[in-house]
This record gives structure tokens, sequence and C-alpha cells, in this order.
């Protein structure tokens, strides 16, 4: 089905086009698709013209967070309340939390958590309570709102009871289709067995997926965006390796952070909107009221700011962040470095793993190959390149509207090599070159047969 000529219709429909002629054009689709499809698609189309116009901003978005705080259940995240936050609520052996939240745009659900009790003794039972319960959460995302969730996902989570039961362990599936064929294009599976690491499994195919990656690492990731000049240049970065040292968070942070992530969530998420992620700027504005714990650091290299992951992915914890004082310094930064943790909240792209452990020499480079950075660069960089806008939508730099912006950093193409690297526990090796991968790749007898693979992106 050509979706222009669904457009044609609602558009039609909408502006009084006589009925024999939409009729008409109705039965020219139909011909082709399947019908049962048209209605959502129509209903999800009006809800995302009414609310074209009417996204989140700071101001909603404090209002909702004021709201809440209040005890609201049912908030508008946007001025004219067309999207909207709703939250039910149930009691646990450790409290009450939101058994089912969704938020809503013109009416229409575009994503939903329903969390789930599904093992616990009864507190009357005659026998001893176990050490921990469990909590299932299914969560869905219809970013075209034509009724069928191209995002799916799913955690499991074993929570002690007691400290002598263990620490929290979370397993978290995401899993996202196609729209078109709602075949599964990619899988994201994260096991947390609660000692401060992850293990990571990424599938993908079309329908049929396929492990392309599988490796271990720490949960906390860093966000090691370059300076602003760095940023709107092409030059070399040089490699700092001095990380900064924890200490105590000064006081007002807490609040100053509270009362900025607004502002990355309506800003940024606003940016989202007008990009088309209109699923994943609704879930950033909701995420930005979320609880958050603080850390602190400081040192004048290195990382940003930190995330742990699994607080990202995880709708019923708070928000895990550290920030780095001297990169919170500059009143500039702050609000992208918060869009940038955010950011790892409703994308469940890793900073790439072959990337981790390779040199960057040459940051900007970098950042084209990370869909966070790249995504981040798109909404506060003013000179975004075609590559970061390739890797954000997950198009080449050819296509609309990546080929409208400036030059990537490097015209030659990369290399992966897939031969996993045991002593840095990543799943393959990048290379800036691709000559130079074919000469490194493979090494060693278990790599052997191994051969590199040039960056996929053929219009450089």
């Amino acid at each position: 089905m050509d979706p222009r000529r669904l457009d044609d219709l609602a558009r039609s429909m909408a502006t009084g086009m006589r009925r024999r002629t939409a009729l008409i054009m109705l039965m020219g689709i139909a011909a082709g698709s399947l019908l049962g499809r048209l209605s959502p698609y129509l209903v999800g189309r009006a809800a995302a013209q009414a609310c074209s116009q009417d996204i989140p901003t700071a101001a909603s978005l404090q209002a909702a967070r004021t709201a809440l705080a209040g005890g609201a259940t049912d908030v508008a995240l946007s001025p004219g309340g067309c999207v909207r936050y709703r939250r039910w609520s149930t009691s646990t052996p450790v409290g009450a939390w939101a058994n089912r939240e969704l938020i809503s745009y013109g009416g229409q659900t575009i994503t939903e958590w329903n969390h789930n009790v599904v093992s616990a003794t009864p507190p009357h039972s005659p026998f001893p309570p176990p050490p921990f319960f469990f909590i299932v959460s299914t969560g869905t995302r219809d970013g075209n709102l034509d009724g069928f969730a191209e995002w799916q996902a799913t955690i499991q989570r074993v929570i002690p009871l007691s400290t002598i039961a263990g620490p929290l362990r979370t397993a978290i599936e995401i899993t996202e289709y196609d729209p078109n064929s709602r075949l599964p294009v990619r899988r994201w599976t994260k096991t947390y067995p609660g000692d401060g690491t992850v293990h990571v499994k990424l599938e993908e195919g079309a329908g049929s997926l396929q492990v392309i990656s599988e490796y271990d690492r720490l949960a906390v990731v860093e966000n090691n965006e370059p300076a602003p000049a760095t940023l709107n240049g092409h030059g070399v970065v040089a490699v700092q390796a001095t990380s900064p040292v924890s200490i105590p968070c000064p006081a007002g942070l807490e609040t100053e952070v509270r009362n900025l992530l607004p502002f990355a969530g309506g800003n940024g998420g606003g940016c989202l909107h007008s990009l088309g992620f209109i699923a994943e700027a609704a879930v950033l504005a909701q995420n930005s009221l979320r609880n958050f714990t603080l850390g602190c650091a400081k040192g004048s290299t290195g990382w940003q700011a930190q995330i742990d992951t699994a607080s990202a992915d995880d709708p019923l914890r708070a928000i895990e962040l550290k920030i780095n004082l001297d990169s919170w310094a500059d009143p500039s930064r702050r609000e992208t470095i918060l869009f940038h943790e955010l950011l790892h909240t409703v994308f469940a792209d890793e900073h790439a793993a072959p990337l981790e452990g390779s040199s960057k020499g040459d940051d900007a480079r970098w950042r084209e190959f990370d869909r966070i950075g790249s995504c981040n660069s798109l909404c506060y960089n003013p000179n975004a390149t075609k590559c970061e806008c390739a890797t954000c939508f997950g198009k080449k730099i050819c296509d609309a509207p990546c080929d409208s912006l400036k030059g990537c950093y490097s015209t030659q193409r990369g290399g992966f090599c897939p031969c996993k690297d045991e002593a840095r526990k990543l799943p393959e090796r990048w290379y800036a070159s691709f000559t130079e991968c074919v000469t490194e790749c493979p090494k060693g007898t278990k790599c052997f047969g191994v051969q590199c693979i040039q960056e996929e992106n053929a219009c450089k």
C-alpha cells in the first residue's frame, strides 16, 4: 500500500471533498490492501494532525510535574492537552507504584506500560515469605498511530525483600518491528545480574532474526560528547584518559537538574517530534518528569555525564544520573547534557560497542557511528552532518533529509572486524579506514576466515 494514497484520502475527507470522489479513492485502495488497516490509519492521521502544533514545552512539563506531585493521575504534557499522561496505582510488598501507565496523543494511545506482580507470598500465608518477588512489565509504542505497536518491550525483575536476598536483577527485551511488513527487524536483550554489569545481545533481520552482537559491559554508560568548539569543527580531538573523580554534589544541584529536565524534555523532545520521532518525543517528555538520583564527579577531562541504563530502560525505577561538575560549569551545555541522557531512556541503542574500545582520536568521526550522539547532535549542533543524520534515522547520507546537511567529517568508509575481542569483551572492532581493517582483521586462530565488513553507507 502506498502511504501517499492514504494521505490523499485523509486530506480529501478532512477538506470536505465530495463523498463520491472519496469513495472511488477508497475502492481503489481496497483493491490492493487490507481494509482492516484503513480505519486506525485514518484515526491516527487525524490525531497526528490535531497534535502537530500542540507538543510538550518546558512550561507545560513543569506544570505536569507539579500536578503529579500533588497526586494527579491524569495530566496534560502539552499546553493544549493533546499529549496526556495517565497512571493507575496499586500496592505491593514494597509499597505503592503505578501498575499501568499510558501516554495519549490526540486521544490515541501512543505508548503504554502494564506492570504486574507475578509471584509473591500473600500477606496472611502460613508459609514464610520468600526473599524476593517478581514484577513483569510489558510496554508498547505506536509511533505512526496505525493501531500496530512497532516497538514492544518486556521487563522481568527479581526484587529482593531484604539485602540478604541479593541485589535487584533485571532482564529487558526490546523488539522493533517494520511498520509496513510488521515483521521484527531488531531485538535488544539486556540482562543485569545486579553486579554493575550487563550482558547485551543484539539480533537483526527481517522476520527471522540473527545474533549480530553479544557482549558484556558496565551498566553505566558515559556521555563523551565533545565541547561546542569541537562539535562545530572538523578537527581532531586529543584523547583525554583522565577520568573524573567522584565527589559529593553541591547544595542546590539536584533542584537545578530537576528544573532543567523539563527544558531538555520540551526543547529536545520538540526537536525529536519535528524529526518524525513522535512516540519517542512523547516518551522523552514524560521521562523528563521521572524521579532521579544524582551523583557528582569533578574532572577537566573525560566524560560529561553518566546514566545507568538499567534505570534508563525501566519506567518503574528512578533514573540514576551522575554529573561531571567541570562540564556542568558551562551553562550552555547543561540542557544538551541532560537531553543526551534522556535519549538513553527512549532508544534501546547502545553507545556503539565496537567503538567503545577503539581510539577516539577523532571524536566527531566516532559520534557519526553512534545513534545517541548523532541524534543529540541533530538537535543541538547547528553544524550536524549528513552522517549523523543517517545514523540517527537509520538512512543513507544521500537520502532526504540528510542530503541537505553538511558533509561528513570523513569521506572514507570505515570497517568492522566481526571477530570478538575477548580481552576487551567487545563483539567486534571498528576501524576508521576500511584498508586498515582489512590489514588487521582477522587476527588469531579464533578469527580464521573472518573478513572485514565495510561501513554500510554506499553514498560516501
